[in-house]
């Protein structure tokens, strides 16, 4: 019986086989569009279908199309099995931006799958609107994709940094301040493609009184944001930084009629310091873009979707972006209504107070807690004088802050802690304490009080000594002192060490070597941090200066793998080649390791002199490692001891530069 049974689902499974495992022979291309009328400041969607192979296909290279602007999107895979038969699809998106009004055709658009050359139909297009209508300002679908350094071109992203204040505490996102899209347009001196905003939120301010910048970045390309390549001169304005959120998200905008992605690279918070007309510096920022390149290579599909971002030969240019100078016309306060003791805060502030008790005990404290909180600049908040009084003793005791910085701009709160000791018992009062600041809103001074608070002090007991200063009670008191014992020694003043014997002498010694090691292991510590501190204010020169040692420490596993024969091995050293060659490049130059290419490589090398034969070698060097990294073809035969010996030239060629 067993035996049937086994024999029964052996024939089953062996007519099932051919249909679960055989792929679909069958391939189809479908091109697909969401719309084929659309008006101008719109867009549309177009996703090219491949359905029934399962091999690793190069992204379509879409062919010129006029009025129209090409961007892609990304690529997905999906693969299906039903009624035991399995198919896999492949979609290729793409966003097709009009330029302007009119009938368009889609050309036919070629597919290579399998050594076959697929081509669609030609496909009609109609834009209709006019170039009046575009400036509306409307969020649209993204055109490209902006992404943080280190992160992958295909994600939607700018730089993510915490948004956390200095109480630990995470300020919720925030929509962007929409006036700042409102008021953005394209600059006409600049790239129309990609180019760079500085929002202020108001361009009139009062000394002291927060403004807040926005640095926009706005581009249709895919884009990955660096750093500032010269830093804003804000000289006149006390600064602080606000964090990016995040999960910030880039914004969808139509300006001029064309699309754009808009993200924040940099947000400030900033109070002028004295008056007059204040112009700000915005700097320089850097960033690297990729172009949309009509030619195919067999490393296009890997680098397109490739989530570290490409290799150093991925086509991307580098842009320095510059923005037009801000100006601030900074007011001075008014004088009329000027308190005499005025602060000098600028904002809006509340303040409150509590005290722990209200009835003590002669020279016992009373714990007074102020708080201050507001918006503005909460690093200035001093805490309110406090009058003379002489039968209380006053003395702080601690302070503490709790700080938000977000897009509202800084607000927070200081706490401080107020000791009073009543010195004589009675009832006691503590008066009322004043903070006094200007609104900006109202343009007028305000004065805040906290309430007058009554204490009761009772006596303490034995608060009344007796007087020593003579009298009768001085003299009976004088009458029962008497002396009891004589114990007080003399010191030694010329005591020598070397006297002491045996275990005195050996403690004094032990004592004099653990001076002498303290001293040195805090003079080593001192020099330490003094080196750390003078690393951290210059990064390039920290990252230049290890550049060195990360790369002998990588040369000492290459050289283990210089003789592998193996293929395994071999595509091991090529893989590691690149990677320990990339980073300290980049960290030679100060450069990111995903945005460099190799002609910024040769372009830095040339200026420091490197001849141009090593440098053709090191081309040929990078050139080789991703063939054999990114195909599947044999190994070529190379000595990879005399790439060793190259990277250790151009290294100690470096190094004396």
């Amino acid at each position: 019986m067993i035996k049937r049974i086994l024999i029964f689902s052996f024939c089953i499974l062996f007519s099932l086989c051919p249909q679960m495992f055989a792929a679909d022979e069958e391939v189809r291309v479908l091109p697909i569009l969401d719309k084929r009328t659309v008006e101008l400041g719109d867009q549309i969607q177009l996703s090219i279908r491949i359905v029934g192979t399962q091999s690793n296909l190069l992204r379509p290279r879409l062919p010129e199309i006029d009025g129209f602007d090409t961007f892609f999107q990304g690529r997905s895979n999906q693969f299906t099995f039903v009624n035991n038969r399995s198919e896999s699809t492949t979609t290729f998106s793409y966003v097709l931006v009009p330029k302007q009004a009119g009938s368009f055709t889609l050309p036919p658009i070629e597919v290579e799958v399998d050594d076959r050359v697929f081509r669609t139909d030609p496909i009609a297009l109609r834009v209709t609107g006019t170039q009046t209508s575009q400036n509306s300002g409307a969020p649209a679908s993204p055109p490209s994709a902006v992404s943080p350094a280190g992160s992958s071109p295909a994600a939607a992203s700018l730089p993510q940094r915490a948004s956390s204040n200095s109480a630990g505490t995470t300020s919720p996102a925030v929509p962007a301040v929409s006036k700042n899209v409102s008021r953005a347009t394209v600059p006409l001196n600049a790239d129309q493609d990609i180019f760079m905003r500085v929002f202020a939120d108001k361009q009139e301010a009062y000394v002291n009184e927060q403004i807040l910048l926005t640095y926009s970045i706005f581009t249709r390309y895919s884009t990955r944001a660096e750093q500032f390549e010269k830093d804003p001169n804000l000289s006149g304005f006390w600064v602080e930084e606000i964090p990016i959120e995040k999960n910030y998200q880039p914004e969808k905008i139509t300006l001029g009629g064309l699309q754009y992605l808009k993200a924040d690279v940099r947000r400030l918070a900033v109070f002028p310091t004295t008056t007059g007309v204040l112009e700000m510096d915005p700097g320089v920022y850097r960033a690297t873009i990729r172009k949309e390149n009509r030619s195919s290579s067999i490393f296009d599909d890997f680098f397109d979707d490739s989530f570290f971002g490409g290799s150093i030969f991925a086509r991307r240019e580098t842009k320095l972006l510059g923005a037009e100078p801000v100006k601030i016309v900074v007011r001075p306060l008014p004088e009329q209504d000027k308190p005499a003791d005025f602060s000098g805060m600028v904002g809006q502030f509340q303040m409150s107070a509590s005290i722990d008790k209200r009835s003590v005990k002669q020279n016992e404290p009373v714990r007074m807690t102020l708080f201050i909180e507001g918006q503005g600049n909460m690093e200035m908040v001093a805490r309110p004088g406090i009058p003379e009084m002489k039968d209380m003793k006053v003395y702080d005791t601690d302070s503490s802050n709790q700080f938000v910085k977000d897009r509202q701009g800084v607000r927070g709160r200081k706490i401080f802690e107020i000791s009073f000791i009543p010195t004589d018992a009675g009832d006691l009062e503590i008066p009322p304490l004043e903070f006094n600041y200007f609104d900006p809103r109202e343009g007028q001074y305000r004065v805040l009080k906290t309430q007058a608070y009554q204490i009761k002090v009772s006596p303490a007991p034995y608060s009344q000594l007796p007087d020593l200063s003579g009298g009768a009670q001085g003299d009976d008191l004088r009458k029962t002192l008497k002396l009891e014992r004589k114990d007080i020694h003399f010191i030694e003043e010329n005591f020598d060490p070397a006297r002491g014997n045996g275990k005195t002498g050996i403690f004094i010694q032990g004592i004099f070597w653990v001076n002498v090691f303290l001293t040195a292991f805090s003079v080593f510590f001192l020099g330490r941090r003094l080196v750390d501190e003078r690393l951290n204010r210059d990064v390039a020169f920290k990252r230049s200066l290890f550049a060195r040692q990360a790369l002998q420490k990588g040369l000492r596993g290459l050289k283990k793998l210089a003789h592998a024969k193996s293929p395994g091995e071999q595509r091991k050293f090529f893989d590691l080649a690149a990677k320990i060659l990339n980073q300290y490049f980049a960290d030679k130059f100060n450069l990111s390791a995903q945005g460099m290419t190799i002609d910024e490589i040769a372009s830095r090398l040339t200026e420091k002199g490197f001849e141009p034969e090593r440098l053709e070698k090191i081309k040929a060097f990078y050139l080789l490692c991703d063939e054999v990294r990114f195909t599947s073809g044999k190994v070529p035969e190379v000595r990879m001891g005399e790439f060793v010996k190259l990277t250790e030239a151009v290294t100690g060629f470096l190094e004396k530069r």
